[in-house]
């Protein structure tokens, strides 16, 4: 994307978006002043990324998804993370706080209600940037148990996704499209 156009898009996101991100980041961190520091990041990761020609189909949402992986890795380094804590307000928090996100928190919820309370865990901590080893000792597992919890959760995710109710009918569908190949 040309500079002129990038530049023009991330400032009319930022006229708007900015104070609700702030908002947002300083729920998780605990500090206005840093989460303004965070949300700007976002912004110019959002500016370099388009400038490289990146197709970002939902400002809002990308931006968010940076600000919540910010926040985590800096909380992560500091060893702020308060696995009980944390994990209970990843399980309950909203997946972007963007209104207009074309794919709905109702949507996002009901495909998160058919994995096991571990899948759920181990999916949301590895969307807040944790690596397989952060995540194993928060929840007091082993490392290599990680990757398989994350397979068969992305593919009963991928399966709820194709559904029209969104729903596996039970354990029985789950195994018997487990089999299929899945891209």
């Amino acid at each position: 994307m040309k500079e002129r156009k990038a530049s023009q898009m991330v400032e009319e996101l930022f006229d708007t978006w900015y104070p609700c991100v702030v908002r947002y980041a300083a729920s998780l961190i605990g500090s206005t002043d840093r989460a303004e520091d965070i949300v700007q990041e976002s912004f110019f990761a959002l500016y370099r990324a388009l400038r490289l020609g990146k197709v970002v189909v939902s400002p809002k949402a990308w931006t968010a998804t940076v600000v919540r992986r910010l926040v985590y890795q800096e909380r992560s380094k500091a060893g702020a993370f308060d696995s009980d804590i944390e994990l209970n307000a990843l399980m309950h928090e909203p997946v972007a706080p963007a209104d207009d996100d074309p794919f709905a928190q109702d949507d996002v919820r009901r495909l998160l209600d058919v994995l096991t309370g571990r899948e759920k865990e181990v999916v949301l901590l590895r969307l807040a940037s944790l690596r397989y080893r952060e995540i194993a000792e928060r929840l007091g597992i082993q490392t290599g148990t990680i990757g398989p919890l994350l397979v068969r959760a992305l593919r009963k995710l991928r399966i709820a996704a194709d559904r029209p109710s969104g729903r596996l009918e039970g354990p029985r569908e789950y195994r018997r499209d487990a089999g299929k190949t899945l891209h």
